[in-house]
C-alpha cells in the first residue's frame, strides 16, 4: 500500500537542502529518504528498515 506524504519547505530550506546535496554530489530523493527515516525514529514509528519507496520528489 502506497501513501503520499506532502512536505512543504520555506525556501530558505529548500536552498539549505539543494547545497546539501551539491557538497555531497548526492540526490534530493536520497536526502528525503534519509530524513523521512529519521524523523519517523524520531517519533516511534521506526519499522528498522530504510523508506525505500521515494518514487519521486522534486524542488518546487
Amino acid at each position: 500500500m502506497m501513501k503520499r506524504i506532502t512536505v512543504r519547505l520555506d525556501t530558505e530550506s529548500i536552498e539549505s537542502i539543494k547545497q546539501v546535496c551539491q557538497e555531497n554530489d548526492t540526490s534530493l530523493s536520497k536526502v528525503v529518504r534519509a530524513a523521512l527515516y529519521d524523523y519517523l525514529a524520531g517519533i516511534g514509528l521506526s519499522t528498522g528498515k530504510e523508506v525505500s519507496n521515494v518514487l519521486s520528489c522534486e524542488a518546487v
